[in-house]
């Protein structure tokens, strides 16, 4: 086996030896959408960025307490799901093709 270079010891040298050059993106494009649904996350429990900043999850949360317009809540929330879930679909069609 040759030897891969100065920066073997990385995660990601040892990631793209295991699942080769096409393993790769479909992982990165996963964890985008998982971070997504973490920041999110985040910022509705109040850990995120201050409220001056716009954050999906912030908006859920600001939004919850206005219930006599649920709008403020829906389009947020539609939004974040609808992105993770499209970042999902993309992750799997990467998979897929090879």
């Amino acid at each position: 086996m040759a030897n891969p270079g100065p920066h073997s010891d990385r995660p990601q040298t040892l990631a793209a030896l295991i699942l080769g050059s096409r393993g790769l993106l479909p992982l990165a494009v996963l964890q985008f959408g998982l971070s997504i649904l973490v920041i999110a996350s985040l910022a509705f429990l109040g850990y995120g960025d201050p409220p001056p900043a716009s954050d999906w999850g912030l908006l859920i949360s600001i939004g919850k307490d206005y219930l006599k317009w649920p709008w403020l809540v829906y389009a947020p929330a539609f939004v974040t799901i609808s992105t993770v879930l499209s970042v999902n679909r993309i992750s799997r069609w990467l998979r897929k093709t090879d």
